[in-house]
């Protein structure tokens, strides 16, 4: 919305000759500049950050982007969430950015100091992993730690590019003394699960139940539905997760910042949010407890930061009393007691396994004699990141590992950390297919001939795909069908909040009216990954195409070149490869979801 009413004049479009006074124009967003690949040439730029790892990519009019780059400066957000792939792409523009000798600012909560230090040396020009040659890392000494056990946090680095001038190291005191949260590990069955939020939730509460999966997300809300009795009678459960439409994503985020922000007037009583990863980040929410799947610790660290984030009275006496104490409890693991222990089915395949036992093994180093394991927020943030990631910390002089690894955990151990390195090896490997050249800082400055010797992309979205280490996603606009029109769906309002005047968008063969399809438009969502593998992607792509001739959208500029899938008036819609037919639903409460894949007639 905010950003809709920087290109809103009035109630007509900028740009379409109508005028408008001066005071509208003090801040804006220029229709030229909203064009393809222009962005980044306007004064101020907010985006993701695949638009800016893109000017570490071969792609046609790369140019632009370094020459929107070259003035600015760079804020990049959430810095340490990048896996090695895309982190092989931004260590390449922190390259570029310190050849421009463009002020560049990195944030994280959560940095390992090893990995603080290669992004240090990509900006100084060695952006290649250098993490096995020690020498030429002696010229960044090592930041300033509190104890042997504990690095300095939070810390401010700054660096220049000049390689003779040594970084500044500057650590800030915190007076607050943090929260303690208390950890507690519990099996991974429905049971438990409620009867755990029966207990805590007994005298009212906000609580979240984060999953590691959609599919694990969703199958917990459905249960919960349906098992509001006893403790949990009265309680309101919401469910967020990425695959809701993007205006459905919209107003669920809004909805959580009003119910659980720092504003207490409109807290509920009683209230379980069921979630993925979306809620680690950026959202402003405050929970008074928290059930998470096992994720590494850094992820872990980032959701505990849901948790008691504000100040509700003296002692948090505002808030239930069962709940005035934070606590975080884990699950996600099949058997606790097994050495090691088991993950449940599909945790594993969203994290690396290596870095889920060491998790497990520096939470439980924090033990204390009646076996109780606590952490502070944020004291204990960084100890417990670089004694994780101690793979990436060797070379951190006095660093010692924060736990031991049992002989029974051994083997598996050795196989996982074989298995990580082998993934990280072969996703750097993958990068530099289409990795930039670095700068030639000793020939003359110019854009000429950077593209001469390899292949180009030329399309925008394969570009913002490449630069991510995951698979194709396939991006669709979802309609309903009723009356022989498509329409959009019935709860779906303008980005400002206005009711729509019309929902309907025709019949797919006529052009549909602007508004409408600026409506269809925020009613994009990607389809589960089931459907995107590289065996079925093809298959399902042809099928939309197909199955509902739209030929009227190629004259939107809304909807030009956007899949579109039907769904009847019940939300279910059919996506038929020839070789297996695939039934969706999709639903305001639950968002999309893969009801049955059944074998089909092969065609």
């Amino acid at each position: 919305p905010d950003y809709a009413c920087l290109r809103r004049w009035h109630g007509s479009w900028m740009g379409d000759g109508r005028g408008s006074s001066d005071e509208d124009e003090r801040v804006i967003a220029h229709q030229w500049l909203g064009g393809r690949k222009r962005g980044l040439l306007a004064s101020f730029v907010v985006g993701t950050v695949d638009q800016l790892l893109m000017a570490a990519l071969k792609t046609r009019h790369v140019q632009l982007r370094h020459l929107g780059l070259a003035g600015k400066v760079v804020v990049i957000d959430e810095v340490h969430a990048y896996d090695s792939y895309m982190s092989t792409y931004l260590k390449r523009v922190l390259t570029w950015l310190g050849a421009y000798r463009v002020p560049t600012i990195l944030l994280s909560a959560t940095l390992p100091p090893e990995r603080r230090k290669e992004l240090m040396h990509a900006y100084r020009g060695h952006d290649k992993d250098t993490g096995r040659r020690r020498s030429r890392r002696k010229d960044i000494p090592d930041a300033p730690r509190l104890s042997v056990e504990n690095p300095a946090y939070p810390l401010v680095t700054s660096l220049v590019r000049d390689k003779d001038v040594p970084p500044s190291y500057i650590p800030c005191t915190i007076d607050d003394p943090g929260t303690n949260v208390q950890l507690g590990f519990l099996p991974d069955d429905n049971e438990t699960l409620v009867q755990t939020l029966s207990d805590l939730l007994s005298g009212g509460g906000c609580a979240c139940v984060l999953r590691d999966t959609v599919a694990r997300a969703q199958e917990t809300y459905r249960m919960l539905e349906e098992n509001l009795r006893g403790g949990l009678e009265g309680a309101q459960v919401k469910l967020v997760h990425s695959r809701f439409i993007a205006a459905d994503r919209l107003q669920n985020d809004a909805e959580l910042l009003q119910l659980l922000g720092s504003d207490l007037s409109n807290r509920p009583e009683k209230l379980i949010v069921v979630g993925t990863q979306v809620m680690e980040q950026s959202l402003d929410i405050d929970f008074d407890v928290m059930i998470t799947d096992i994720a590494p610790v850094d992820l872990l660290l980032q959701r505990m930061g849901r948790l008691h984030r504000h100040s509700r009275g003296d002692g948090q006496r505002e808030r239930p009393a069962r709940l005035r104490c934070a606590r975080c409890y884990i699950v996600g693991v099949e058997d606790w007691e097994a050495s090691p222990p088991t993950f449940a089915q599909g945790v594993d395949k969203v994290y690396q396994e290596a870095l889920l036992l060491r998790t497990i093994l520096a939470l439980h180093s924090r033990s204390d004699a009646n076996g109780h394991v606590v952490v502070n927020l944020p004291h204990d943030i960084a100890g417990l990141v670089e004694g994780v990631y101690k793979d990436q910390c060797q070379e951190v002089d006095n660093a010692t590992p924060s736990f031991v690894v049992p002989d029974a955990w051994q083997p598996r151990v050795d196989e996982a950390e074989k298995r990580l390195v082998d993934s990280r090896v072969k996703a750097t490997n993958n990068a530099e297919t289409w990795l930039l050249g670095k700068p030639q800082l000793r020939c003359p400055k110019d854009l000429i001939g950077w593209l001469r010797e390899s292949l180009t992309m030329t399309d925008e979205n394969v570009g913002r795909a490449a630069v991510r280490d995951s698979q194709e996603s396939i991006e669709v606009v979802a309609v309903q069908e009723h009356g022989g029109n498509l329409h959009v769906f019935p709860w779906v309002n303008n980005v400002d909040g206005g009711i729509p005047t019309s929902r309907s968008l025709g019949d797919g063969e006529e052009v549909p009216d602007d508004d409408v399809a600026r409506l269809a438009a925020t009613c994009t969502v990607n389809l589960p990954p089931a459907l995107s593998g590289p065996r079925n992607a093809e298959r399902v792509i042809k099928a939309l195409e197909t199955s509902c001739r739209a030929s009227g959208w190629q004259e939107s500029r809304w909807l030009k070149d956007q899949l579109v899938l039907v769904f009847d008036e019940v939300g279910e819609a059919t996506i038929d490869t020839g070789i297996i037919v695939h039934r969706l639903r999709y639903a305001r409460g639950t968002g999309l979801e893969v009801v049955e894949a059944k074998k089909g007639g092969r065609r």
